[in-house]
């Protein structure tokens, strides 16, 4: 796999795990201003890694770099965290 398509893949992976927990928080009745700008939030950056990945003409300076692998690793983090704590 190319750095490019890990990055945006991570960007991707990362933003849909906030949207399912912003769902998750507002059917559990949580819906605050924190929550609903998550949920927003997270529909602007999936939309945009998404559209990253099937335009590959477009190209990354980032994505191409060594700070891709920081970032993955750091995303894993985050998200593993965040599904943990779903029950």
């Amino acid at each position: 796999m190319d750095r490019r398509t890990l990055f945006y893949g991570s960007f991707a992976v990362y933003s849909a795990v906030f949207l399912v927990d912003s769902i998750l928080a507002a059917l559990r009745g949580e819906v605050t201003l924190p929550v609903v700008g998550t949920a927003i939030a997270s529909v602007f950056v999936l939309g945009a890694s998404v559209y990253a990945l099937v335009t590959p003409e477009r190209d990354s300076a980032i994505a191409d770099s060594r700070v891709t692998y920081l970032f993955v690793a750091l995303a894993a983090v985050v998200v593993a965290i965040t599904v943990s704590g779903w029950r």
